[in-house]
């Protein structure tokens, strides 16, 4: 499919303003294809810069996949079938864990006289 068919498309994807999966819109796209070892090994790999529908955070987001790494199983008729199995990677990256429940809060509390610098660290921090 050409890139330009791809712009205003909608796909699911995770949203980390929203913190989860939405419908987001497709504002770029950019496909890569390539093989290595005379066509032994092939890869692909699909940019996206995308919209979330639910807040319009902005985000960059990979698909990628090659020729390795695929999952065999059967299909309803017994017949052997395979699929690729897709690495997906965002920016900002997704947080691999919630904040625990003692971390949220609005200030920090010290003894220092001017805590303005770490006090915008805490309410600017997404996990």
């Amino acid at each position: 499919m050409a890139a330009s068919n791809r712009l205003g498309e909608k796909i699911r994807a995770f949203c980390l303003s929203c913190e989860g999966e939405r419908n987001c819109e497709i504002k770029g796209y950019h496909p890569e294809r390539g093989s290595e070892a005379d066509g032994m090994y092939q890869w692909a790999v699909d940019w996206f810069l995308l919209s979330c529908c639910g807040c319009d955070h902005v985000f960059a987001q990979t698909v990628s996949s090659n020729s390795e790494d695929i999952n065999y199983y059967y299909d309803r008729d017994g017949q052997e079938a395979t699929e690729h199995i897709e690495s997906i990677d965002t920016w900002p990256a997704r947080s691999k864990r919630d904040a625990p429940e003692w971390f949220k809060h609005d200030s920090v509390e010290t003894d220092l006289q001017d805590t303005r610098a770490l006090d915008a660290s805490v309410v600017s921090r997404k996990w």
